[in-house]
């Protein structure tokens, strides 16, 4: 990973703090990490989505300069404490494995060895609808990705999963779905049933290691079934 893991473009970083904050929530415990400091992080993190929200130009149409101000104040507060946090309580916790600091996206310390065989990256994917309640999903490596241009896929990758899930209302994380499919090549084509038109497919999807070792999931998109 880069020696700056934090994004610099908004929507980047703040894909990237969702997904830390994610990872770090179930294991605060197991890696030792203060009550207090996870608290301090949490009221940042909350400052700054609720600036982000009204402050950036993707999810507000109209802004004042006030609230633009407010919004790099609070995203420069945040990204300063979540490199001192990850200093203070992940860099050199021996708790910690390299594995879980690539599920942080956070930098694995140029001194360990062992080359970790699990995707780092995580799936841009879209959906089109096709004849026969026929559902394209294409996924490829974000745009900003190193090699978008010239593989789909990223190097360390053999594949991608899956998961789905048929309904009115999305499940709420991709590991509550109960079908899973395994595919090596993008776009991959849902063969739906007749019954099924009009209803809506939530999709998730993950990159697949070389040796099986599943990636991160990507947050879920949704299309309907044509008829």
């Amino acid at each position: 990973m880069s020696l700056d893991y934090i994004p610099f473009p908004e929507v980047e970083f703040d894909f990237w703090q969702k997904n830390f904050s994610e990872v770090l929530a179930p294991n605060v415990v197991t890696w030792g990490i203060p009550v207090t400091a996870v608290d301090a992080l949490t009221k940042q993190k909350a400052d700054y989505e609720k600036a982000f929200e009204v402050g950036n130009k993707g999810k507000a149409k109209i802004r004042t300069s006030q609230q633009v101000k407010a919004k790099n104040d609070a995203t420069k507060k945040y990204k300063d404490s979540l490199r001192l946090f990850v200093k203070n309580y992940l860099a050199f916790n021996e708790l910690v494995e390299d594995q879980e600091r690539l599920a942080l996206r956070i930098t694995v310390r140029d001194n360990t060895r062992t080359r970790s065989e699990r995707p780092n990256s995580v799936p841009d994917l879209f959906c089109t609808t096709a004849s026969g309640n026929r559902i394209i999903v294409t996924v490829r490596q974000q745009p900003t990705s190193d090699g978008r241009d010239r593989r789909g896929k990223p190097a360390d990758a053999s594949g991608f999963q899956l998961a789905l899930s048929m309904g009115i209302n999305p499940v709420p994380a991709a590991e509550d779905c109960t079908k899973k499919i395994l595919y090596t090549k993008s776009p991959a084509e849902l063969t739906n049933l007749p019954e099924e038109a009009g209803l809506t497919l939530t999709v998730y999807a993950r990159w697949m290691g070389k040796t099986g070792q599943p990636g991160i999931w990507s947050q879920a998109i949704q299309e309907v079934v044509p008829r």
